[in-house]
Parts: structure tokens; C-alpha cells; sequence
């Protein structure tokens, strides 16, 4: 009865103080008596009588754990003890234990083998679930152990999580705060089984619920002063509960604060060759992937040597990880090709050999030379996570991409793609998109570098119709139109720099090898790549003519490469080497049709086309050829280009006439010298037409008005005069 069940005050009084006497009355027999009783009475009975004196007394003797415990030890009593409530007794001598003072080891030993073995029932686990003392007992008792009584006990928690609301009920007695402590994961009295089945636990709880998983408390228990407490298996499972709460904080569009230990801890471990295998190094970058999303945190990283740990990874060939069986002395191969100076004599590249890499090289041993199939797979992977990361780097501004081409980082990925028939195409289309990113970044940043901008779909949306006059003036115009939500000018890192270092290492041969594959985004990808490059610098490689074959056909039949395509052209026209520009000029008007290409791109509006001016003076170059007025024809252009002719006539004039210094078009006379006779008749017919409408609206206005005098009503509106 209780003081909130129906009954009057009196009997409750009642009943409290006969439990009382009851308590004071009880005593618990010596440990002899106990055994003694066992044979005379049987198992069953006593063990209901020691459950009630254990109940009653105001703190049983230690004798009553023994007794449980040797109790337990018998398969025939378990059935009894479950029944006459021995788990409660044990539970309740747990929570009576004081664990501020010196404890006993013994009473703690056998109450803990007592709960381990009642425990194995699932109708007796969810008894213990509900008992909220219960829990905090189990969480105390795994601290406060060690050695086997600390394996049964969190043998006991382990049982205990494995049920349907297991997780639930402990993580509401913050079992993360007691799993994550020295005591669980690297102190020496715990024995291997549970600093592996903690970290295990913590895994399996990050992974159930991840907003709750403390960071702070893993980046403090994994490192202390600098170093690795934990060995490698345990940081391992660490990582991994990481990743599933980095995970659920990019699912929230959070980000994670804090935690610069933590940080430079994984970026030492990449780069100083500490990881246990290629698995940790996978979970390392994929935590640093996920991390450096955040613009704060992937500053800080580039500002901890990131960027040295990432060259590593995307320089070194794993393969021989696995490849080097026969011997721990072989050393990952750099892309370096050789060995440079301060490392060890036995080593590849100079780098010191680690315990890490011995460990990885004797889990190795049994396979087999021939399986290289996941080795290539995780060099895509540590590869291609690498590449995710510097993305999400490019986003601090163009002032990285200045320290990433300047690196040995594209050679490295260079020497992952391969050449000739090497290439592996996952790698390659890997890399292309990456090129394309750096490229396209730093042409959006500097639209103006004496080159047109041909990154339509990405650029800005302008703001006033381009079509300009001279390169001065296109240039200006093309500014406005871009607006002034472009990234600040950085001097050090211009379109002609960066196009400078990526072509000595080799990037234009590549992106011009994608012209002939068949991968639809790759060669998308290298078109608008080679032509957000300065001109001048690819130029020897591009004007050729099976290379402007493929672009002028990518640009006749790709929606995607039509405006990159054009660029190149452009340039291509307007620049060309000296010697060979007869002949290149014959080859695009006769056998490639770029008029066609020409034509089509100046029937766009300049509101959404900036590239105008160039089309017009690579059309004002061709125009010396023979053929040119019977191909405009057949394109169906004159009518364009002769009204671009007439309205920069016509602002060149205007200029003129208000005391301005106009420029000198040479573009605009060489058209118009081979194009005179249709500007003429295309004015003759302006001027034709104009008349003819003037006439049709004098005569309907006479009819109109000999209705009107017709009709006296609306005579009266007119005045004389216009009678």
C-alpha cells in the first residue's frame, strides 16, 4: 500500500510501521547458516526465505551476495531465483553500494556474477530495463571494475543494448559520458574485450542516434597532450560513429564547431603515415570531406597542412600495399618515380617506415598478388575523396586554387589517369571535372583577360545587351554585364598564370585527348575547359586541324559544347600562326562549315550572348575568302551581318559628329567592302518600304476623313483647315 492507493490514513501509518518492525526484526543469517538451511529445506524455499530477509533488512551482510551467487551457479536454481524475485534483491544490493569508499571486490564480484547469469532470460533483461536504478548501478559498476568483473558487467550493458529500447533507456543515463572515459578505452586494468566491445557500443549508439553523440567528449579521450591514447582498432569504430554525426549534421545543414585537436589529429595521421590500415585512411577522409564543407573549418585545415596530406595520398600508389608481400621493407611508390634524400635507406621517397604500415603488410600476407582489383578500387576511392575535398575548398576563393596548381597535386593526378592506352577512364573522368571546376572558377572571377568568357549557363546574368565595338570597349561591356557580385581580383592567380603552370604540366595534352573519347560529359567538360584557358598559351596545340575538326563538329552537334566550341573557333580565327593561316582559313570554310557556326551565334541576343563582338570579327577575318559570300548566303546571314554593319556605322558616325574619338573598325570595312551591294539594297528596301507605309497612311486618312463629311455628327470635330 502507498500513500497515493485509496485508504484511510490510519491503516497506511499502519502498514509503514510494521514494515518497520519488520526491518529492524530481520537480520541476516551467517553464510553457514544459509548452506546449511539449503539441505535441510531445499533450494527453492530458501532461496524465497533469503529473498525476503534480504528485502527487510535494514543492510544485508555480504554473506546474502555469496549466497546469491553460489545460488546461481546451479543451472536447477536459476528457474527459482527468477521467480522469487532474486534479480530485484540483487539490483537492490547494488543500489545500496556506496561507491565514494573503498569497495569490496569480493561482494561487488559476486553480485555482478549473480545479475550476469539472471540476466540471459529476455523476460528478465526487460525487467532490468525498467528499472531505472538498475541502469545507473550497470553504468557505475563498469567504471568503477576492472578485469573480469568489468568484462561481465559490460557483458551485462552490451545484453542490455541489444534490446528493442535498450539503446533508449541507457542513453537517457548518458551511457556515451561513462563509455567514452579512460577507464573503458585505453586503461590498463581493462582487459582488450572491453576497450573493444566500449568502442563497438559507441558505434552502434552514434549510429542509432547520432545528434547526441559528444564530440568534445571523443576528441578529449582520443588525444591527450598531443598524442593517441587509443590504439588503432578503437579509433577506428571512433571514426566511425563521427561519420554517422557528421552525416546527420550535413543532413541538418549544421556544421561542426570547434574540435581543432581533433582536426589537426586526423590531417598528422594522413600525413605522417600513423593510419592502421587503408580502411582508417578511408575514414579519415572521409571525415575531413565532410568537415571541410563548412568555409571556417576549411580554412583552418588548409592552414594545418592539408594540403601536404592530400598530395601524399593522391602521390602515392597503394597498390604496393598490397603488391609487397615478400618483404616490410618496400615502401609505397611516389609518383616521384625514385627516392628522394633524408629518409631511410630501404625506403621508397624517403619516408621513414611505421609500425602502421607493418601492420598493414602482415594482415596482408595471405592474399593472393593477383587480387589488385580492391587495391585499384581504393586508390579511386582515397582519390576521388581527396578531389571532394579540395571542391569544397575551392569555395574560399581563387586565391587556393593559386597554392593548389602550384603544387604537385595535378601531376599526381596526372600520374593516377595515365597515358595512351593506360588511361583508366575513372580516374580520367574524375580529373577532367576537377580541371573544369579550377578553370571555370578562375574565369568567372576575371571575365576580362583579353579572351571571351564561354561559360554562358554559369556566368551571371547581365545587366545591358552586349555587343561592343572594339576590344576596349567589349571589355567594359563585359565587366558591367558581369556585375559586382564577383569574387575580389587577386593579382597572383589570373587566367593566364593558372593556364600558364597547368599547361607545362601537361593538362592541354590531356583535355585535347578527351576530344576523342566518347564520354558525352568528359568531352563537355574539356571543351569548356580548353576555352576558359588563355588562348595564347594553347594555342600550338589546339590550331590543328584535326583538333578543330572535332570542335567545330562538337559545335555543330552538341548543345553543350556549342558555346565553348565557338571560343576556341574565335580565337582560333583571329589569332592563328602566320604560316599557317591560308591554309587554316581554307580548311574552315570548306571542309568544317564554321560559317555556319558563326552565323547561328549571331542570331542570339546579346542579353544572354557576350560573345557578339568576337563572332563578328572572326566573320569580318573570313571574309577575304572566296567563298565567303556564297556560305553566308546559303546560312542564310546576310541580313544579320548586315545590319551589324549598319548599326556600328551608325555609332561610329554618331561619335563622330558629337566630338568623340572613334576608333578605328577594320572589322567593319572589310565586311562592308565584300557585303556593299546587299547593305545598299537592304537601305534601297528600308527606304522603299518606309514611303510605301507613308502612302497607304495617307490614303486610308482621305477616305477616312470623306466618310466623316459624309456624317454630319462627326463633322463638327474637324476644323476647317483639315477640311
Amino acid at each position: 500500500m502507498s500513500w497515493a492507493s485509496r485508504g484511510t490514513v490510519a491503516s497506511k501509518k499502519k502498514r509503514i510501521a510494521t514494515i518497520e518492525k519488520r526491518t529492524f526484526d530481520t537480520e541476516m543469517p551467517p553464510l553457514e547458516v544459509l548452506f546449511s538451511t539449503f539441505v535441510k529445506e531445499g533450494n527453492a524455499k530458501i532461496t524465497k526465505d533469503l529473498v525476503d530477509k534480504v528485502y527487510f533488512s535494514s543492510f544485508p551482510s555480504k554473506d546474502a551476495s555469496s549466497a546469491l551467487s553460489a545460488l546461481s551457479m546451479n543451472v536447477k536454481n536459476i528457474d527459482g531465483m527468477r521467480k522469487s524475485g532474486s534479480l530485484g534483491v540483487v539490483v537492490e544490493m547494488l543500489r545500496r553500494i556506496d561507491f565514494s569508499t573503498e569497495l569490496d571486490e569480493n561482494h561487488i564480484a559476486d553480485l555482478v556474477r549473480s545479475v550476469s547469469i539472471l540476466t540471459e532470460d529476455e523476460i528478465a533483461q526487460n525487467r532490468l530495463l525498467s528499472n531505472s536504478h538498475a541502469c545507473e548501478s550497470i553504468l557505475k559498476l563498469c567504471v568503477h571494475t576492472h578485469g573480469a568483473v568489468q568484462e561481465k558487467i559490460f557483458h551485462v550493458l552490451d545484453r542490455l543494448c541489444r534490446q528493442e529500447y535498450g539503446f533508449q533507456t541507457f542513453l537517457k543515463h548518458n551511457v556515451f559520458g561513462v563509455l567514452l572515459t579512460p577507464e573503458m578505452l585505453y586503461c590498463r586494468m581493462a582487459r582488450q574485450s572491453v576497450r573493444n566491445g566500449a568502442a563497438q557500443l559507441i558505434n552502434r549508439l552514434a549510429a542509432v542516434a547520432p545528434d547526441k553523440f559528444p564530440v568534445e567528449l571523443m576528441e578529449n579521450i582520443l588525444i591527450v597532450n598531443g598524442a593517441r591514447m587509443v590504439d588503432g582498432y578503437i579509433e577506428m569504430q571512433l571514426l566511425n560513429a563521427l561519420l554517422s554525426h557528421l552525416t546527420w549534421l550535413s543532413n541538418e545543414k549544421h556544421v561542426l564547431y570547434g574540435c581543432s585537436s581533433l582536426l589537426i589529429h586526423m590531417v598528422d595521421e594522413i600525413k605522417d603515415e600513423k593510419f592502421e590500415d587503408l580502411e582508417h585512411l578511408l575514414q579519415l577522409l572521409k571525415c575531413l570531406m565532410i568537415i571541410s564543407r563548412d568555409l571556417t573549418q576549411g580554412n583552418f585545415l588548409l592552414h594545418h597542412d592539408l594540403n601536404i596530406a592530400l598530395q601524399y595520398v593522391v602521390r602515392t600508389d597503394f597498390e604496393l600495399w598490397r603488391k609487397s608481400l615478400d618483404t616490410y621493407k618496400r615502401r609505397p611508390q611516389s609518383s616521384h618515380g625514385g627516392s628522394s634524400g633524408g629518409g631511410s635507406s630501404g625506403s621508397i621517397g624517403g619516408r621513414p617506415q611505421t609500425s602502421g604500415m607493418q601492420s598493414t603488410l602482415s594482415a596482408i600476407r595471405g592474399i593472393r598478388q593477383t587480387r589488385t582489383r580492391k587495391t585499384e578500387d581504393i586508390n579511386y576511392k582515397t582519390t576521388r575523396l581527396v578531389v571532394l575535398i579540395y571542391e569544397n575548398v575551392l569555395k574560399l576563393g581563387v586565391h587556393v586554387i593559386g597554392g593548389i596548381v602550384s603544387s604537385g597535386l595535378i601531376s599526381g593526378l596526372l600520374f593516377r589517369v595515365g597515358k595512351g592506352k593506360n588511361i583508366d577512364k575513372r580516374f580520367h573522368k574524375l580529373v577532367i571535372h576537377f580541371l573544369f571546376q579550377i578553370l571555370v572558377k578562375v574565369a568567372l572571377d576575371q571575365p576580362v583577360h583579353n579572351r571571351p568568357m564561354s561559360v554562358i549557363g554559369i556566368a551571371p546574368r547581365q545587366s545591358e545587351y552586349t555587343r561592343g565595338g572594339s576590344r576596349r570597349s567589349v571589355a567594359s561591356a563585359r565587366i558591367a554585364a558581369m556585375g559586382s557580385n564577383l569574387a575580389s581580383k587577386t593579382e597572383a592567380v589570373t587566367v593566364r598564370t593558372v593556364s600558364n603552370k597547368l599547361h607545362a604540366q601537361g593538362v592541354t595534352d590531356l583535355l585535347i585527348f578527351c576530344l576523342e573519347g566518347d564520354d558525352y560529359e568528359v568531352v563537355a567538360d574539356a571543351m569548356t575547359s580548353l576555352a576558359s584557358m588563355h588562348f595564347p598559351v594553347i594555342k600550338n596545340k589546339v590550331i590543328n586541324e584535326y583538333i578543330l575538326g572535332k570542335i567545330c563538329g562538337y559545335s555543330l552537334t552538341r548543345r553543350d559544347c556549342f558555346f565553348s566550341g565557338l571560343a576556341l573557333v574565335c580565337e582560333a580565327i583571329m589569332s592563328p600562326p602566320a604560316d599557317h593561316f591560308p591554309g587554316m582559313i581554307n580548311v574552315l570554310v570548306d571542309e568544317f562549315n564554321i560559317i555556319n557556326v558563326l552565323i547561328r551565334s549571331m542570331k542570339l541576343s546579346g542579353w544572354i550572348f557576350n560573345m557578339k563582338a568576337n563572332v563578328y570579327e572572326a566573320l569580318a577575318v573570313l571574309s577575304s575568302h572566296p567563298k565567303f559570300h556564297n556560305r553566308v548566303s546559303k546560312a542564310r546571314g546576310i541580313n544579320v551581318i548586315v545590319y551589324e554593319i549598319d548599326v556600328r556605322r551608325k555609332q561610329r558616325s554618331s561619335r563622330r559628329k558629337a566630338n568623340y574619338d572613334a576608333d578605328e573598325d577594320p572589322y567593319t570595312d572589310a565586311l562592308f567592302a565584300v557585303l556593299k551591294s546587299e547593305w545598299a539594297a537592304t537601305k534601297i528596301q528600308a527606304h522603299y518600304r518606309r514611303h510605301r507605309i507613308r502612302g497607304k497612311e495617307h490614303t486610308l486618312r482621305r477616305l477616312s476623313l470623306s466618310f466623316d463629311v459624309m456624317n454630319p455628327r462627326v463633322m463638327g470635330t474637324y476644323n476647317k483647315d483639315e477640311i
